[in-house]
This record gives structure tokens, C-alpha cells and sequence, in this order.
């Protein structure tokens, strides 16, 4: 994955977040992953994996695929 493209991931999952009212420990309390884990991801730190994926996209109320569809947009 380029740079390029893990950065939009991070502000994707960011603005989801933000959308849905949620902190990033909201996020944190309602996943597997703790709040660095989220911030790390946001910032693009860390990379997310297809299982965190799903993980998220749970959260944020919505299926896997439309959270993919949403990164691969752009």
C-alpha cells in the first residue's frame, strides 16, 4: 500500500468516527482495538488489517464492504 493511500484510510476512519459522535475511546470501548490502537490508525501509524476492518465497520454501523468501498473511492 503507498503512503498516499494509507493516509486516506486514516482520514476516512476519522471522519466516519467523527460522523458517528464518537471519541476515539468510544471507538476504542466498542472494538477489540484500545484508544492508541485507534489514534495510531487514524494518524496512519499502523495499518490496518482486513480484520480490524470488519472489527470497525461494525461499530460504525455499516458493512465491511461499504467501509472499503468508502477507502477504495478515493
Amino acid at each position: 500500500m503507498k503512503k498516499e493511500e494509507t493516509i486516506i484510510v486514516g482520514k476516512i476512519l476519522k471522519a466516519l468516527r467523527k460522523q458517528h459522535l464518537l471519541s476515539q475511546e468510544d471507538l476504542a470501548d466498542f472494538s477489540p482495538k484500545d484508544r492508541n490502537t485507534i489514534s495510531n490508525l487514524e494518524r496512519d501509524q499502523y495499518h490496518p488489517t482486513l480484520p480490524t476492518i470488519f472489527k470497525l465497520a461494525v461499530v460504525l454501523e455499516m458493512k465491511s464492504s461499504e467501509l472499503v468501498e468508502k477507502i477504495e473511492e478515493v
